[in-house]
């Protein structure tokens, strides 16, 4: 397993990362926004970590859950805003990458779902 830890904040963790991981694992760090785009397509799992800043604020969008591999996964836990909802909606309707998980919605009020929390027809997707 190969672990690409794509936030500065995370670097001093690395050690810790380590013990977490399987025996084998190698860790690597790349704090470069700009590699966002060759992580995304060469990553196996994505996990959305980061607060919501205006900076972070629609990250992950259509251009770049297309360019995932088709057997990837994506996991929120970050804010809802930092995913496009709709897009990720339709990569995972359309089997454009594995699956998804997320435990932040853009609407978390049950009167207001959004489509993507009507989503839960989809199997390939776990919404907390």
């Amino acid at each position: 397993m190969k672990v690409v830890v794509a936030d500065a904040n995370l670097v001093p963790y690395r050690d810790l990362l380590a013990r977490l991981c399987p025996a084998g694992t190698t860790i690597s760090t790349h704090p470069r926004r700009d590699r966002l785009p060759q992580l995304l397509a060469e990553s196996d799992a994505v996990v959305l970590g980061v607060p919501l800043l205006p900076e972070t604020e629609g990250m992950i969008g259509a251009g770049r859950l297309r360019a995932m591999k088709p057997s990837a996964v994506l996991v929120n836990i970050g804010r809802g805003p930092l995913c496009d909802e709709q897009a990720l909606y339709e990569v995972l309707r359309d089997r454009v990458i594995a699956g998804a998980a997320i435990d932040a919605r853009v609407e978390d009020i049950a009167a207001n779902i959004t489509r993507l929390a009507e989503g839960r027809e989809l199997e390939n997707l776990v919404v907390r």
